[in-house]
């Protein structure tokens, strides 16, 4: 009788402990962010990868890209502050000797491509416009 019972318990537990596992790998697969990467040569030694990433995230730019790849509702966000608030966060600058490595990330493949092409064509065209 005691065999039985113990058995019976080992059997939900287990059960229990491979339904958690399996759910906790499949919340881990769905929940993984798409890394976009662009990498450009620079012309000159030197540059500051902060300064450079201010540049490129000036609050009209992001209200552009906001607007252009629809965030807002995509992320289900009420406002551009929210919104212009996770693209600083996932958007990152690397500088290594000459090579410039800009990279932004989501859950959405297309989106991360998206957002990281429309800044570096918006800093390309402020770049050819000018000071």
């Amino acid at each position: 009788m005691y065999a039985f019972i113990t058995l019976l318990l080992v059997t939900i537990i287990g059960a229990g402990a491979g339904y958690w596992a399996i759910k906790k790998v499949r919340d881990k697969r769905n929940n993984k962010e798409i890394r976009c990467e662009i990498k450009r040569t620079l012309m000159k030694e030197g540059v500051n990868a902060e300064e450079l990433k201010e540049a490129m995230l000036s609050a009209g730019d992001l209200d552009d890209v906001i607007a252009k790849h629809d965030l807002l509702s995509h992320w289900g966000f009420e406002s551009n502050e929210d919104a212009k608030a996770r693209i600083r966060k996932k958007f990152t600058v690397k500088i290594n000797g000459l090579e410039l490595i800009l990279g932004y990330q989501d859950k959405n493949s297309t989106i991360a491509q998206g957002v990281l092409e429309s800044l570096m064509q918006s800093f390309a065209e402020k770049q050819r416009a000018g000071p």
